[in-house]
């Protein structure tokens, strides 16, 4: 029996081999980003060094209008908490990104790859790194682009050192002081401040000072600044105990906007009586 062969046209022999191509070029790359049989296990390591943060807050924050999922065609809803990770790796073939819940595929965007994540603090994040394999051109780091804190569901509140110096009676409302006498407990000559309750690390430079003691004497050495809680910066000794006092009124957070501010919302009364947080 005979084989008869037809001759084919050079437009479709140029079409065929495009189309074997573009199925070469684009299913490793979509097996690469979804399949969790791609997740390395070896490959060349980067260690993730805090970048995309200042001050322990995030560098770039993107919610509401402003959120998105750089491309990675996760999705993203305004207002989401959220981190979007990237790895600069020009060259690499494939990317898997170990996060704190375990490693996940990084998906190629543009010559680098990116993942979002759900949202961790900074101090969450001392583990993380990468693999890639491939041979990567350029400087390679892994770096938080942007992203969005969960949104505190308390009020944002500011009771000035002065008010705390001068209202003992407001310290009966505050939650997470020891038993006992709050006010001769933190204000005792004889009691460091960072030994009755969890003050920020750089309060131990005031060791030898009492909460009181720092109200009573705003300007006493050291004179350096302080950060209270994530972002929350420069504040002086007299302005973080202040903070420290304010975020532990029930149902509100220290709002460091407030600070210095003549119509700043402070909840509790002469009296030591607390107004309830609206929400």
């Amino acid at each position: 029996m005979k084989v008869q062969w037809k001759p084919v046209g050079l437009m479709a022999a140029l079409a065929l081999a495009a189309a074997a191509c573009a199925d070469s070029a684009t299913a490793p790359r979509a097996a690469m980003s979804r399949d969790a049989s791609f997740i390395l296990s070896s490959g060349t390591r980067v260690n993730y060094k805090g970048q995309g943060w200042t001050n322990g807050a995030l560098t770039d924050e993107r919610c509401t209008d402003l959120a998105n999922d750089g491309g990675t065609g996760q999705g993203i809803t305004p207002g989401e908490p959220y981190l979007l990770w990237v790895l600069t790796a020009n060259g690499a073939t494939a990317a898997t990104l170990y996060l704190p819940t375990g490693p996940v595929n990084m998906f190629p965007v543009g010559g680098t790859f990116k993942f979002k994540s759900q949202y961790w603090e900074l101090d969450q994040l001392g583990g993380v790194y990468a693999l890639y394999a491939g041979t990567a051109k350029g400087n390679v780091q892994l770096v938080v682009s942007h992203g969005c804190r969960p949104k505190d569901p308390r009020n944002g509140a500011w009771c000035s050192p002065g008010f705390w110096k001068n209202n003992p009676e407001a310290f009966a409302v505050l939650e997470g002081l020891p038993a006992g006498d709050p006010y001769a407990l933190l204000f005792g000559n004889t009691v460091a401040p960072f030994a009755v309750a969890p003050l920020p690390s750089g309060f131990a430079a005031l060791s030898p000072m009492t909460l009181g003691g720092i109200l009573g004497a705003p300007s006493t050495k050291p004179s350096a600044t302080y950060n209270f809680g994530t972002g929350n910066t420069n504040l002086t000794p007299f302005n973080a105990v202040g903070a420290y006092f304010t975020s532990l009124i029930p149902g509100y957070v220290f709002d460091p906007a407030q600070v210095g501010l003549e119509n700043h919302n402070c909840p509790i009364d002469a009296n030591g009586v607390l107004t309830p947080p609206s929400n």
